[in-house]
């Protein structure tokens, strides 16, 4: 590692330029002798604030004199930065596929029902519930003798509907799409795929077993 520029580079105690990166590298001596890395920044006032920020953390007097103008800039870019992270964290959320809760039992019904299908020749596709896509079903499956069908998998024990499919599901199911409710993976629940939308019977309290 080349060799890190004084703090007389940047001008703010504590913050030192690293020529490597280009990037600031913020430090506190809160011990006599032993330095703090408060990380890396772009810019030498975050740095500088960041370790102001610190000493007064610990009841130590700010080493850097900041305006008020550079602590709203840094306040600001704090803020974006932020902002994007989260973005970007729901960007890579909605393209996970939507899965029952790994450790709940409507997640092992789920696996289940998907291998049962798959063995009789489905395609199984586990749908993503994303803002843009709320109130659908768990599952779309299709077949090249069947055609494409929507599955809803529910544990028979304890059930209940989100808002979104109080509402979605009614018009999927006027439209021509039906929405069958699964509860197991067997020959009785497979026999639902091939009549009328249970929907109704689940809504109603009078669910199949």
């Amino acid at each position: 590692m080349r060799k890190i520029r004084s703090d007389s580079i940047t001008g703010y105690s504590g913050v030192r330029l690293d020529n490597r990166t280009d990037r600031y590298q913020a430090q506190a001596n809160l011990t006599p002798g032993r330095a703090t890395s408060l990380g890396t920044f772009d810019s030498a006032e975050e740095a500088a604030t960041v370790v102001n920020e610190c000493y007064i953390k610990h009841g130590m007097t700010a080493p850097n004199k900041l305006s008020a103008e550079t602590m709203r800039h840094v306040t600001q870019l704090r803020i974006t930065r932020r902002a994007n992270a989260l973005q970007s964290k729901r960007e890579r959320e909605m393209k996970i596929p939507k899965i029952k809760g790994v450790h709940g039992p409507e997640y092992k019904i789920q696996e289940r029902i998907i291998k049962y299908l798959e063995d009789r020749g489905w395609f199984v596709k586990i749908l993503t519930g994303t803002m843009y896509q709320w109130g659908l079903s768990d599952l779309l499956i299709s077949h090249t003798r069947y055609g494409i069908k929507l599955v809803e998998v529910k544990n028979p024990e304890k059930f209940s509907f989100t808002a979104a499919q109080l509402s979605e599901f009614p018009k999927f199911i006027a439209n021509g799409a039906p929405i069958y409710i699964l509860t197991a993976a067997n020959a009785e629940n497979y026999k639902r795929l091939f009549g009328k939308s249970n929907y109704w019977l689940y809504l109603s309290g009078i669910a199949e077993r």
